[in-house]
């Protein structure tokens, strides 16, 4: 699937901080920090990443709770993604 640039923006916003959220709370890939781009980014340490988050989906919830000030648009997609994973365990895996 091609998404937009700003789908693609869109995407990246949400998925990067989930991650984010997910190695601040696991502690798994050091000096990680918010990246804001995929650009750059260890193939490797998104996908150690993404298998936490995926082995535990709710920890969604928890970072929607953490959430202020975001589009609702934001949190829809978020909470589409546990939905999908909870549907289909093939979403995002590698």
């Amino acid at each position: 699937m091609r998404l937009s640039p700003d789908d693609g923006n869109l995407f990246f916003s949400n998925f990067l901080g989930l991650l984010s959220y997910v190695n601040d709370k696991y502690n798994l890939i050091p000096n990680f920090g918010h990246p804001k781009s995929p650009e750059g980014l260890p193939f490797e340490n998104v996908i150690t990443l993404k298998d936490k988050l995926w082995g535990d989906v709710t920890i969604i919830d928890e970072y929607i709770d953490s959430l202020e000030n975001v589009p609702e648009e934001h949190i829809q997609i978020l909470k589409g993604w546990k939905k999908k994973f909870q549907d289909n365990s093939s979403f995002l895996n590698t």
